[in-house]
């Protein structure tokens, strides 16, 4: 059974069949909107130019068949997918799917510790009940650790 892309389904779910939480997506309007409403002196027109031109050297970089990396944050690359056979849903005709490369993201080190950090912060605020805090030096289980 296919999924039409604009159903309930994939509205709350997404592609990939996680829950999508709504209002939690960042989008470039978005971005754009909040970076030139600090009180930076900059115009959402002159945030959106430099928004518009760190994507462009992202995207023109890779084309190229370089590589971006922006320390703490993480490394841009392309990768080639190797040709593969695929059908086509509606009739079932077997078709060839060339060779193409595709982005790829590794998630730097700061990154990766700042959202470990804010769910770690999370699971302990949601630990808590109202008036007794979680004492210090508690930490919460891995995944799989026992007590």
């Amino acid at each position: 059974m296919t999924i039409p892309p604009t159903s309930d389904h994939t509205r709350k779910y997404g592609r990939a069949g996680r829950l999508v939480k709504p209002g939690k997506t960042l989008t470039r309007s978005a971005l754009v909107a909040r970076l030139a409403a600090r009180p930076n002196g900059l115009t959402a027109g002159d945030v959106a130019f430099v928004v518009e031109l760190l994507l462009m050297a992202i995207t023109n970089r890779l084309a190229g068949g370089g590589r971006v990396e922006i320390r703490g944050f993480g490394s841009f690359r392309r990768r080639l997918r190797r040709p593969r056979s695929a059908h086509n849903p509606g009739t079932g005709e077997r078709i060839l799917v060339g060779a193409k490369y595709v982005p790829c993201f590794k998630v730097g080190r700061d990154f990766r510790k700042g959202l470990a950090a804010s769910f770690l912060a999370g699971k302990l605020a949601s630990r808590e009940t109202p008036g007794q805090a979680v004492p210090a030096g508690i930490e919460p289980r891995q995944p799989g650790e026992h007590a």
